[in-house]
């Protein structure tokens, strides 16, 4: 497998394709405003992009990552980093890192792994990038891992997750370094940390076939084990799987048997550990009690536009949730969804109130990402009764949803004129107070794109709240790449027009080689500053690791690129 990297998705400034931009580039020479045709109009220190003489960069440093095309097996280059790159006046010459593969061999005397899954992290050589990620399945207890030449003798966290089948084993975490041969020593059983326990209701009666697993935040740092005739498991957790300062935040879920099941997950309480116990607090088998829940019924929605003529809505996902704690111990949580019909209706089976009180649920209505209408949260939907299989469903209300803004404008170069093909895509940092910001856990925001035409106008339509901007400009256009993030977030409550100008550009050339010196051709070329430019607000997203994406180009079939950035003052 080759080398990626865990981050969240960049942006391609190839998105319109390379044939789009040869058009665009045979239109804006031929047009009236076209400063150039090739290169020797622009004189010396500058080249000509689409019409446009732009200088060359000639001083400062930037962080760059080149990555080999990863669509055939036959590459023999691997994605290669270097941190801090001198730019000059000449072409940049750049050698990517051959590829090396790792043969790995886990040494296991319990006999309990076979075809897991490998996954290393190792530590970028770019200064706030996210760990660089190579993984791989395992045959039997053997694996091979493709990874950069330059890597060897570095070190890195390597974990070996169990087959789905083999829920005995939990997840591994091995320190090492890198070596072609990379011998691995499975923990014996007796060095295991133990956690067990034991579900059951408020009478005492044993929640049968429950999957049980720990967990610190997201992660999961345990085997599974379902609960037995008596409602006890018992979990093992590897030694470091728990690292340093986040002992005091190991918890339990254990999911109902089937999706379908009436019964809620439960999660515990964080429990607090020493990182060199040998057995956790429960070992012995701590009992965890699911609160009294009821039974589900079904529960009507209506879902229809505000605006107009108040048509119904098909096809509005709507999600409900609600958590019953249990001090001490933990807390139920019982989520559904459905979806509308063509009538707008929906029916979503909920535990009701008991002993007279209502119970509270999260409510959402979730559109298509393509659907004009926004995303409605209901915060505190009150509910009483349900229907019954005796019983016809209850109503509950009607969800109106109001009409997505608009965010339009137009994008110009630098120089005033429009700026066509850019690629603009919205990420929500924060939903406003109208939207989903207080049902988090059950709507989240998806990013959404859309292309500035030829007069360099854009429309979208996005939910109310706070955005990062991202601008990709196409391969071979003489416009930088542009983020709007931190201070320069914009806000969007209602319609609004916003204008973007691209800041000047100036660029950078060079030639990316493969191991053999040959040219890398098709390769993706990005160019970092390693440092935020957010200013006094942290940046979110992709900016927000403490670098941003400046460019990005592809090399030719004789591994040349140029790539536009910012102009430097």
């Amino acid at each position: 497998m080759s080398m990626t990297r865990i981050s969240p998705p960049r942006i391609s400034a190839l998105g319109i394709g390379f044939a789009a931009t040869l058009v665009m580039l045979s239109c804006r020479s031929n047009s009236s405003s076209a400063q150039c045709r090739v290169d020797p109009d622009c004189g010396s220190g500058a080249a000509c992009l689409m019409g446009v003489c732009l200088p060359v960069r000639t001083v400062g440093s930037l962080s760059i990552e080149v990555a080999p095309r990863q669509d055939t097996n036959t590459e023999s280059s691997a994605v290669t980093e270097f941190p801090e790159v001198p730019i000059g006046a000449t072409p940049l010459t750049l050698t990517a890192d051959p590829k090396v593969i790792v043969r790995g061999t886990v040494i296991d005397t319990q006999g309990t792994t076979s075809d897991g899954h490998v996954v290393a992290l190792t530590k970028s050589n770019i200064a706030g990038h996210s760990d660089l990620q190579s993984e791989t399945d395992m045959a039997g207890s053997a694996f091979d891992l493709a990874i950069g030449r330059s890597l060897l003798t570095r070190e890195t966290i390597l974990w070996v997750f169990p087959n789905a089948k083999v829920l005995t084993q939990p997840p591994v975490p091995f320190e090492t370094q890198w070596q072609e041969v990379l011998p691995i020593t499975f923990p014996r059983s007796e060095e295991l940390l133990s956690l067990g326990g034991r579900l059951i209701g408020p009478l005492d009666d044993p929640f049968v076939g429950f999957s049980a697993r720990a967990k610190i935040g997201n992660s999961v740092i345990s085997n599974i084990a379902k609960t037995d005739m008596n409602g006890r498991f018992e979990l093992k957790i590897a030694p470091k799987a728990v690292l340093p300062g986040t002992e005091n935040n190991i918890v339990v879920e254990l999911e109902p048997p089937s999706t379908d099941s009436v019964s809620p997950r439960f999660v515990s309480t964080p429990m607090s550990i020493p990182a060199t116990n040998s057995q956790l607090p429960g070992a012995a088998g701590s009992v965890f009690r699911m609160p009294d829940f009821g039974t589900p019924g079904p529960l009507a929605f209506t879902v229809r536009a505000r605006d107009g003529g108040t048509a119904a809505v098909a096809n509005v996902t709507v999600r409900v949730r609600t958590e019953i704690p249990m001090q001490p111990g933990g807390t139920a949580i019982y989520a559904r969804e459905s979806a509308t019909n063509d009538m707008g209706e929906v029916q979503v089976s909920l535990l009701p109130g008991m002993a007279g009180q209502a119970r509270y649920y999260q409510v959402a209505a979730s559109p298509p990402a393509d659907s004009p209408y926004s995303t409605k949260c209901l915060p505190q939907v009150a509910v009483t009764l349900v229907g019954s299989d005796t019983a016809p469903p209850q109503f509950s209300e009607t969800i109106f949803l109001d009409r997505k803004a608009t965010l339009r404008g137009s994008v110009f170069a630098n120089n005033g004129l429009p700026a066509f093909g850019v690629r603009l895509t919205a990420t929500q940092l924060q939903a406003s107070s109208q939207g989903i910001s207080t049902c988090r856990e059950v709507a989240s925001p998806v990013p959404v794109a859309t292309t500035s035409l030829r007069t360099g106008a854009f429309s979208i339509m996005v939910e109310p709240g706070t955005y990062r901007l991202d601008l990709d400009p196409p391969d071979g256009s003489p416009f930088p790449r542009l983020t709007l993030d931190g201070d320069d977030a914009v806000v969007v409550t209602a319609d609004r027009t916003y204008d973007v100008t691209l800041p000047a550009g100036e660029f950078v050339e060079g030639y990316v080689y493969g191991m053999d010196q040959g040219p890398l051709s098709a390769a993706t070329v990005r160019f970092f500053d390693p440092v935020s430019p957010c200013g006094a607000t942290p940046c979110m997203g992709a900016a927000g690791n403490g670098f941003i994406l400046r460019a990005q180009a592809r090399a030719d079939l004789q591994g040349r690129f140029r790539a536009v950035l910012p102009r430097t003052q």
